[in-house]
Parts: structure tokens; C-alpha cells; sequence
């Protein structure tokens, strides 16, 4: 499944990945700003790792 990843920062891209890829290195992904989030492809789901810690999964 294709997903979007998308970081706080403005001046990082938003990159196009697998989520399994994406799942085997989340400690790398989520390390790279203070806020991301996973966006699916298809506009099933969005996963957010906020700051703090928390992990909040959104479902269509």
C-alpha cells in the first residue's frame, strides 16, 4: 500500500512510499521532525506521531 509521508517542517518534501518499507525504519521516519504523519494513497487513513509521543490513527 502506497502512503505519503509528510513532516512538520516546510522546507521538507513530502515523499511517496510503501508502508511496509516505511514500518520496518518508522523509528528513522518519525526522527527525521517533531510531527509526521502517514497519509494512504487512497484516502483510507492517516496516521499522525505527534510530539509528545502520542500516535493517533485517523480512518475514512
Amino acid at each position: 500500500m502506497n502512503i505519503h509521508i509528510i513532516w512538520d517542517e516546510a522546507n521538507l518534501p513530502i515523499i511517496k512510499s510503501n508502508l511496509s518499507n516505511v514500518i520496518d525504519v518508522i523509528d528513522d521516519t518519525i526522527a527525521v521532525s517533531f510531527d509526521t504523519w502517514l497519509f494512504s494513497s487512497n484516502g483510507e487513513f492517516v496516521i499522525e506521531f505527534y510530539h509528545d509521543g502520542q500516535t493517533i490513527i485517523g480512518l475514512k
